[in-house]
């Protein structure tokens, strides 16, 4: 079946067999606009499963944006900052040796080492 001109691409994805590409609700059209607002900073396409699981994340990110657009000056609207809760090599003489948590008091019950009595 023919399909009308369209000013973006049709997609499929997860199609493993040419009966998969017969599958109308597969099929569905992004445009570079919708590439933008799905992935402003890489502009690169999502995977999709149908026509509208497309329609409903165009729909989402119309409403709000990304966390962070690194393509704006003001594309943080959320006030996001990224920063690790835990480094191993920056925080590493935060770790002890259980040998060292022995000689403070805490005590091995099962697999769970423990300060003072544990239940």
């Amino acid at each position: 079946k023919a399909r009308p001109i369209q000013s973006g691409a049709d997609f499929v994805f997860l199609a493993h067999s040419v009966e998969d590409l017969r599958e109308e609700e597969r099929h569905f059209t992004l445009t570079a606009a919708d590439l933008v607002l799905l992935n402003p900073n890489t502009r690169t396409c999502p995977i999709f499963r149908s026509k509208r699981d497309a329609e409903l994340t165009k729909a989402i990110y119309t409403r709000a944006p990304v966390l962070i657009n690194e393509n704006k000056l003001d594309g943080n609207p959320w006030g996001i900052q990224f920063m690790r809760m835990l480094d191993m090599a920056n925080d590493s003489g935060l770790f002890h040796t259980r040998e060292q948590l022995e000689e403070r008091g805490w005590r091995l019950y099962g697999d769970i080492l423990a300060l003072g009595h544990f239940s």
